[in-house]
């Protein structure tokens, strides 16, 4: 667990009742958080999140999924390599979601070039260590700046300036193709292919809490929610 540290005394009488009752070894890993731009901070940490661990591989899921079936790590790999959706700009813009197309400037912001294609297609996201590195990397040559620093000066309300999920899908893209499995969205749309599985379904975080939100998986009209998580809904 990343956590600010100043989160950690809110963490520490949950985290001692959550190892007694369940035995789950626990790793917590603390940051210095930026006040008043803590979402950037959490997108930063994401950026860097090769120096938390000495993993080969990264999965990234936000705190709006659920699992509801059992994963393993060769669910998200295809021939060996990390599976990663992705999308024109242009398609999104006009055939899915108009407002896909903000994210596409603060990655050009970030990293220069052209970036045709948006990768924030689903969770999870999985990229290799390397993945990161080049990604701080390109920051820091477009920008001629501390990449932390340069994340850190963006505009913190959303739309945020900096997207930390687009940004890294767009160094794997531009730089480390062929070491990624990659599924175009419009392919699948056009063809009425269903997705690969992913095993989870994803909620939208900004939904009024009063408002029963149906799980469904994300941006997949071929793919049913299972019966018994519907079944679990009041």
């Amino acid at each position: 667990i990343a956590i600010p540290e100043q989160d950690m005394t809110a963490l520490n009488s949950w985290l001692g009742e959550f190892s007694n009752n369940q035995g789950v070894p626990i790793r917590i890993k603390m940051f210095r958080d930026w006040p008043g731009k803590g979402f950037l901070c959490h997108e930063w940490q994401i950026t860097c999140t090769d120096q938390f661990t000495d993993a080969d591989y990264f999965v990234h899921i936000d705190s709006d999924c659920l699992f509801v079936e059992p994963v393993t790590p060769e669910d998200y790999f295809i021939d060996g390599k990390p599976v990663l959706m992705h999308g024109s700009y242009d398609w999104l813009e006009h055939d899915v979601q108009a407002n896909l197309r903000m994210w596409q400037q603060t990655v050009v912001d970030a990293i220069g070039g052209d970036v045709p294609q948006e990768t924030m297609r689903r969770h999870p996201a999985v990229h290799p260590r390397e993945t990161y590195v080049l990604t701080r990397e390109c920051i820091a040559k477009h920008t001629g700046r501390d990449p932390a620093e340069y994340v850190k000066s963006c505009r913190e309300e959303f739309a945020q300036g900096y997207c930390e999920f687009n940004t890294l899908g767009a160094v794997a893209w531009r730089h480390l193709h062929d070491k990624y499995h990659w599924i175009d969205h419009q392919q699948l749309h056009v063809t009425h292919t269903p997705w690969p599985n992913n095993k989870l379904v994803q909620f939208w975080t900004n939904s009024p809490p009063e408002i029963p939100q149906a799980p469904v998986y994300k941006g997949n009209p071929f793919h049913s929610t299972p019966e018994s998580l519907l079944a679990s809904i009041p």
